[in-house]
């Protein structure tokens, strides 16, 4: 009790297995969470690389953005073009050549965008059976995910499980969002942030991509490979996808990059809407059902979205 954050993951994390713990009981007038992840790495996004072996490569970087930077222990992101999705440790640094901790499945070639990225992201997370209930925030991962699953667990009385990315003006470029996130058997229920109606029928929670917020950093991605699959969401709780949000210059709407998603086999249940989607994003819908619910799917444009608050 009295406290604003149960658990917290902070600057960044390798293999953390969260299991069959009960978070509850933050008071709702504070800005707390159950379970929070917090980061967004330094990317240096101008070099190129050049692989010159399975595990060896040479940077190419005319204007010297990491030539004072060890990046030794850092990860090459490629984050846009051939390879996209690939995350490597940097275990040597001399000079302009490199060496990485394995192979590329695809090796990225010199039109690959890639950031060199520090510290690591959240990386091979697992939540695992947990309960989560009464707290302003249940489950955030607000911070740069990668190979991230949220299995199997029981969150209610709050906004349910919420995604993040973020894009901020600074010299490396910070910014990061979520590649390889699976949402898969949770059962979601009474949230208590919305109010049923048509008024508020773009906004329900449950499971909900929450954030982004354009700040003149423009590259790589914001959503890739998410999975929201076998999920039951009830008593006014849902999906809320929502991909255009006020950007940092006043009256442009900026667009997440999303780059693939499933919405697959969910149930609805006893609420005014299931689903809310932003018209014309990437993302397959199939297989869901729903009981009892005004408006099982709803395609929202964004035009209309944008001017919402988050």
């Amino acid at each position: 009790e009295f406290t604003r954050n149960l658990i917290m993951i902070y600057a960044g994390s390798e293999n953390i297995h969260l299991a069959r713990n009960y978070l509850h009981d933050i008071p709702p007038t504070t800005d707390g969470e159950s379970f929070l992840t917090h980061l967004w790495p330094a990317r240096w996004m101008k070099p190129r690389i050049r692989m010159t072996g399975p595990t060896t490569g040479r940077i190419i970087d005319p204007e010297g953005e990491v030539a004072h930077e060890c990046l030794e222990g850092a990860f090459i992101d490629v984050v846009d073009g051939k390879g996209i999705g690939q995350l490597r440790r940097v275990i040597k640094r001399k000079g302009d050549r490199f060496t990485i901790e394995k192979p590329w499945l695809f090796n990225p070639d010199e039109r690959s965008q890639i950031a060199f990225s520090a510290p690591p992201p959240f990386l091979n997370m697992t939540l695992i059976d947990n309960r989560l209930s009464e707290s302003p925030i249940n489950i955030i991962l607000y911070g740069y995910t990668h190979d991230v699953v949220i299995d199997g667990n029981r969150v209610s009385d709050g906004p349910g499980i919420t995604l993040w990315s973020l894009r901020i003006e600074a010299a490396q470029k910070v910014w990061g969002g979520l590649a390889y996130t699976s949402i898969v058997n949770n059962r979601i229920a009474r949230d208590w942030t919305t109010v049923a109606g048509e008024e508020d029928s773009t906004t329900p929670f449950g499971i909900s991509f929450i954030g982004s917020n354009y700040r003149g950093v423009t590259d790589g991605y914001d959503i890739l490979g998410l999975v929201v699959r076998n999920n039951r969401m009830a008593n006014n709780s849902g999906l809320r996808l929502k991909l255009t949000f006020p950007s940092g210059v006043e009256g442009v709407p900026w667009r997440v990059r999303d780059y693939g998603m499933v919405v697959e086999r969910n149930h609805y249940e006893d609420s005014y809407i299931g689903m809310a989607l932003e018209k014309n994003a990437r993302v397959v819908v199939r297989n869901n059902t729903s009981h009892n619910v005004v408006l099982p799917v709803k395609w929202v444009d964004p035009d209309e979205w944008w001017r919402l608050p988050i």
